[in-house]
């Protein structure tokens, strides 16, 4: 198979294609960004807190933006309306964690966000402090970012049957591995838990768009847990060898008999095998004691051959003047008559 770190380079440049991830992306974008202090920033940043050339710099940042969000919408134009907002305050709590999320200078940082982002398209958006202040922030963008990014995946239009579709479809399982360990671990089953709003949401759009995304991808995926250890309606698992969940649904079953039972995984995986001992071979000859010693090795048996080509020529040569020599030889060959007697 692919070293883990080229598996990963693939699968994130496979999500970056999906419309909440390219929004992230263009936000981050720092190539059409100049750095310039904005009278509103310089007046609400203060010095005298901690980080504050960071902030400073993400304030202006916010600015900037607000001032290109026309552009920006332009690029994103896959997202829909009602989501933007959303997507903005996740970003921006995800700027503010890198910074420092308890510095005095995050007040002063919303206040200028709710300023220039408070009417977007006509649609008010103001950043819910109650909401971004709970801790386990991570967790909750990364549940909010599986769910969002499942019903894009979903909304492909495609079959995830080939190598590109099989990242987006280990995507959604991770997500659901990481929703059951955290439903089972936590038992997060109301709102005092941090991340409950992202995890029930992603359980309902997994639950909408399960059946359909398991036609995609070609092959079963697991069910989701609940805090009891049983499993979310209407899955109905059983324990496979792999200790995989498979739904035992009648129509899924139909379908991966129409299709005599190939998943992608039974397609790519000779690719991957052949690549990855191709890769590995390439590593073992260029850059270890191996690759030296099998190049010696090389270059010793051309000069074996080069000597016994040569040697072959010299002895044709030799032979060639032998005959040469040998026909200009003069003969004199006389016969004897009998006498008659």
């Amino acid at each position: 198979m692919f070293p883990y770190s080229i598996q990963i380079y693939f699968c994130e440049n496979m999500l970056k294609l999906l419309p909440l991830n390219h929004f992230y992306d263009v936000l981050n974008n720092e190539g059409d960004y100049f750095d310039n202090s904005f009278a509103l920033c310089s007046g609400q940043i203060a010095s005298v807190w901690g980080n504050y050339d960071k902030f400073l710099r993400l304030c202006n940042k916010i600015e900037y933006k607000r001032r290109k969000f026309s552009h920006i919408i332009e690029q994103c134009n896959q997202i829909p309306q009602e989501k933007i907002c959303e997507y903005l305050k996740y970003w921006l709590r995800e700027q503010i964690e890198d910074i420092d999320p308890e510095s005095s200078n995050v007040s002063p940082l919303i206040h200028v966000f709710n300023l220039l982002f408070g009417t977007i398209n006509d649609n008010k958006c103001f950043y819910d402090k109650d909401k971004f202040s709970k801790f386990n922030f991570p967790l909750k963008k990364k549940l909010f970012d599986y769910g969002e990014n499942l019903e894009s995946i979903n909304n492909l239009g495609k079959d995830l049957k080939d190598l590109n579709g099989s990242f987006y479809c280990t995507y959604i399982t991770d997500g659901i591995k990481l929703y059951n360990e955290k439903i089972l671990a936590d038992a997060c089953i109301n709102e005092k838990c941090d991340y409950y709003d992202e995890l029930n949401k992603f359980k309902n759009k997994y639950n909408e768009y399960r059946e359909s995304i398991i036609k995609k991808c070609g092959y079963i995926l697991p069910c989701l847990k609940n805090s009891t250890t049983k499993y979310e309606e209407p899955c109905s698992p059983v324990e496979d060898n792999d200790g995989y969940l498979i739904n035992v649904d009648k129509e899924v079953s139909e379908y991966a008999d129409g299709h005599h039972g190939v998943s992608v995984s039974m397609i790519i995986t000779p690719i991957i095998l052949v690549l990855g001992i191709t890769f590995v071979l390439f590593i073992l000859y260029k850059f270890t004691p191996l690759g030296s010693l099998l190049r010696c090795r090389i270059i010793e048996e051309k000069k074996v051959g080069y000597n016994n080509h040569e040697g072959t020529n010299h002895m044709l040569h030799d032979s060639e003047e032998i005959s040469s020599n040998f026909n200009k030889e003069q003969y004199s060959i006389k016969y004897h008559s009998k006498e008659n007697s």
